[in-house]
């Protein structure tokens, strides 16, 4: 379920420093916040910064937003909203547990299409180790019919050891390395 109500930023730096509303906090801090584990963090927004060296985001801000399935905040979804339809390149990340995506998922995804007319569509599955490989090549077929996706992702972040989601998590990372290079052509 969708965890948090603030926007991370990640940037590159050559040092690891997270702040939040300006003040420094140290990763579990961080993981705590974004969890909302504790119960005073819950409806506050903060603004966090995540500075980190991953050289494929040397030119690249990356942008985690809560995304727009939260029922329990739905500011989570005016805020993704307002991100997403500022942003060069917008990640989809979608269980590929759900089999396609909803019709209100595609509604908001078509007006963010039309607010931000040059925005770079990618669609990542997640979870794809839930699926057999004819059920992911069946999905992502279906998904790529309900919307125009100009690349789409399959991958598993707890299975990261098998060779097709290594070989997909290095075409993410090359993806991430080519904006990266080549920021004015997204």
């Amino acid at each position: 379920s969708p965890t948090t109500s603030s926007i991370t930023a990640f940037y590159y730096s050559d040092e690891v420093k997270i702040l939040t509303n300006g003040d420094e906090i140290s990763q579990s801090e961080y993981e705590n916040l974004v969890k909302h584990n504790d119960p005073n963090t819950k409806s506050k927004a903060y603004d966090i910064k995540y500075f980190y060296p991953f050289e494929s985001f040397r030119n690249v801000i990356l942008y985690d937003t809560p995304g727009f399935e939260n029922a329990e905040n739905p500011g989570d979804t005016e805020l993704t909203m307002e991100k997403a339809k500022a942003v060069d390149v917008l990640l989809v990340v979608i269980d590929i547990n759900q089999g396609t995506t909803t019709g209100d998922l595609e509604k908001k995804l078509l007006e963010i299409k039309n607010q931000n007319k040059d925005a770079y569509f990618v669609a990542v599955l997640n979870k794809a180790d839930d699926k057999s490989p004819t059920s992911r090549k069946k999905i992502k077929e279906e998904i790529l019919k309900n919307f125009e996706y100009k690349e789409i992702f399959v991958y598993d972040s707890k299975k990261s050891d098998k060779d097709e989601f290594i070989n997909e998590k290095n075409k993410i990372l090359s993806f991430f390395n080519q904006i990266s290079k080549n920021k004015d052509k997204f």
